[in-house]
C-alpha cells in the first residue's frame, strides 16, 4: 500500500512539474499560442492610445 501510494505521488509530483515547466513557455512547446494578441497590444500601446 505505501508503495503504491508513493508512486501515485511521485507520478503527481511528476506531473505538476511538468505543466510549471510547459506553462511558463507559452511561446514554444506542444502546447503554444501565437504572439498575434501580444503584437495587437503593443501596436494599439505604441499608436498612442
Amino acid at each position: 500500500m505505501h508503495q503504491g501510494m508513493m508512486a501515485l505521488y511521485s507520478g503527481y509530483t511528476g506531473l505538476a512539474l511538468f505543466m510549471i515547466y510547459d506553462l511558463s513557455h507559452p511561446f514554444s512547446g506542444a502546447m503554444q499560442i501565437g504572439p498575434d494578441a501580444l503584437l495587437a497590444s503593443l501596436q494599439i500601446i505604441r499608436s498612442g492610445l
